[in-house]
């Protein structure tokens, strides 16, 4: 499934690129940031377990759309000399936000997950509604 799914986000980066040599960078760079939070939500909405890949493959297409020209934008005004080095700065730093992003996130849903146990188990000893669990504690 992985593997089909990322042929939506392979063409849909090949087509971003031709739209965005038409337009200014700005117009690139927020239709892209919007696309992009556009297909994340989407996503949200339709994966699940049992989701065929095909429906998530129109997802992972826009997607594919406003990732290309976000980095881009960002390496428009880059001289060719240092190119390789500014991809690689702008690659990590995509790659240290999405690492920083997951962790909170996986830390939030953690802690509500913790507490709804708490709630939903009251009847435990050692477990009130409301607590933290005792592993969340330390």
């Amino acid at each position: 499934m992985v593997q089909r799914s990322r042929r939506g986000v392979i063409a849909a980066s090949g087509i971003g690129a031709q739209l965005a040599g038409q337009r200014r960078p700005v117009f690139a760079l927020r239709l892209g940031t919007i696309l992009e939070i556009a297909s994340v939500a989407g996503i949200g909405m339709v994966a699940e377990p049992a989701t065929a890949w095909l429906a998530i493959v129109p997802v992972l297409f826009v997607y594919g759309l406003a990732t290309a020209q976000i980095s881009g934008v960002v390496l428009a005004d880059v001289p060719a000399a240092n190119s390789g080095q500014a991809s690689g700065t702008q690659s990590t730093s995509r790659q240290i936000g999405s690492a920083f992003g997951i962790a909170i996130l996986g830390m939030v849903l953690l802690s509500a997950l913790g507490a709804l146990l708490c709630q939903r188990l009251s009847g435990i000893p050692g477990c009130r509604p409301g607590s933290a669990p005792r592993w969340w504690r330390g």
